[in-house]
């Protein structure tokens, strides 16, 4: 165990700049610790300790991968003994695991168990690789500690899907993949591939953009695609601005920007926004998640920034308030309306070259990891009422 301590800083105007910070640093140490298992804890005055401030660089993702091979050894981490029908297929350059429904009759079964994990949080991240050509009532099923987590789980037919299913499991536990061949024709079955278990939050939500290669070839630079509108646990409704080709006057780098929208919670949120970190984290999808390296981007909502960051007085426009007071009323492709408030982010996500250079884009698509969560543990209350106070306190008076 570590000693963590931050570089604080009483500079009311540099106060967002410390909260992103933090929550970025977090992530960074949560990455190493499922890496080296070395775990890390606030500063408690002891003598020893790591001093962390801001500065530039990448975050790691580590976990337990499964990579199916022919042949068992004492240190795969998955048992197949309870297998009754279990395939090893060759895609040419692996292999992965394979559930037959082509033959048999309803209800036939086959499982995979993992070995026994023994927790030290209560909150673990299953991630897999799913592809489903089989009969389209054909199940996939997921069991730890007896319980079932995922039940039905078909996928879109034709096509590998990434799958996150966050389980709160407190004892020792194992888990159990089970297949059931249904009633409806099938012309192969269920596929597995890329299991990682990992003691930490799965993310809220994954964006996959179909056909990444060809929108790469195809967009013009200053053209945004937008992701579908997401919710957040305490019911924040946001949504992703990406430039594939970057902006007009900074081609050939995505640039990526986070936008609140109007929700169906939004009467009984808090607005301004306060101190939600949103995470835009584009995958590297090599199939060994030692060697991935994913391109993250965090914005975090302070509720007193202003939409021009100089006008201090009243009626001023807060960036990160409802967006139906600071946004523009969009036409959704459903035909549906709702109001899209101003976006956060940078002009320089990544650079083509480095998209390029690593596994980001994947059977010619990209998938992203979003998420946002709230930052309030990160500071000290007595810091968040001195930037209100001062700040209200100068628009009154003026």
């Amino acid at each position: 165990m570590l000693m963590l301590k931050w570089c604080e800083t009483r500079k009311i105007d540099t106060l967002y700049i410390e909260i992103n910070a933090k929550g970025v640093i977090l992530k960074a140490f949560e990455q190493f610790r499922l890496k080296t298992c070395i775990d890390f804890k606030p500063w408690g005055r002891e003598p020893n300790y790591i001093f962390i401030f801001k500065g530039e660089g990448w975050v790691y993702e580590y976990g337990q991968t499964i990579h199916f091979r022919q042949k068992n050894s004492s240190k795969d981490y998955w048992l197949n003994g309870l297998l009754s029908n279990k395939v090893y297929t060759s895609t040419g350059v692996g292999f992965f695991m394979h559930f037959s429904t082509a033959t048999g009759t309803q209800g036939d079964k086959a499982y995979l168990q993992s070995r026994l994990f023994h927790p030290k949080r209560r909150s673990q991240c299953l991630q897999f690789y799913h592809y489903n050509s089989g009969g389209v009532d054909d199940q996939l099923n997921i069991w730890p500690m007896g319980n079932l987590y995922l039940y039905n789980l078909g996928g879109l037919q034709g096509s590998w899907e990434l799958y996150h299913v966050t389980l709160d499991v407190s004892d020792k536990f194992r888990v159990v993949f089970e297949g059931v061949k249904g009633r409806k024709p099938s012309k192969s079955g269920l596929s597995l591939d890329d299991i990682n278990l990992s003691e930490t939050k799965c993310p809220q939500y994954t964006w996959r953009i179909r056909d990444f290669t060809s929108l790469l070839a195809t967009t013009p630079a200053g053209s945004e695609t937008y992701s579908p509108r997401f919710l957040s646990p305490d019911g924040y409704s946001f949504q992703i601005g990406l430039y594939i080709n970057g902006l007009k006057d900074s081609p050939n780098k995505m640039a990526i920007y986070f936008h609140l929208t109007s929700g169906p919670k939004d009467n009984n949120l808090q607005w301004p926004c306060p101190w939600r970190q949103a995470s835009m984290e584009l995958t590297d999808q090599n199939p060994d998640i030692q060697h991935r390296m994913n391109n993250i981007r965090m914005i975090t909502t302070d509720p007193t920034k202003t939409s021009t960051d100089c006008k201090l007085f009243n009626g001023i426009t807060y960036f990160w308030d409802n967006p139906q007071k600071v946004g523009s009323l969009v036409i959704d492709t459903d035909g549906s309306k709702f109001y899209r408030g101003p976006g956060n982010g940078t002009s320089n996500y990544i650079t083509h070259d480095r998209l390029k250079s690593r596994s980001f884009i994947k059977g010619h698509d990209a998938i992203f990891l979003l998420s946002l969560e709230g930052l309030q543990f990160l500071f000290n209350a007595s810091e968040i009422l001195m930037k209100y106070d001062k700040s209200f306190k100068f628009q009154l008076h003026q």
